[in-house]
């Protein structure tokens, strides 16, 4: 799934903006906020993916 792999790019990049906090000291934490917006959307997406996909398969057994 796409989305897991952009959890994993941008967790990479959070972890490698850490060692360069001297070199963005006027943007770090806005380019950190904006890392984990986009991290926790990804993790939403995956979580209503899988409650989309019990329901597609409630259905069917159902039916």
């Amino acid at each position: 799934n796409i989305s897991i792999l952009v959890v994993l790019l941008y967790s990479w990049r959070i972890g490698v903006n850490i060692k360069k906090y001297t070199d963005l000291e006027d943007v770090y934490y806005g380019v950190q906020i904006a890392y984990f917006a986009i991290i926790a959307t990804q993790l939403f997406m995956i979580v209503l993916s899988i409650i989309l996909l019990f329901g597609v398969f409630k259905v069917r057994i159902l039916n």
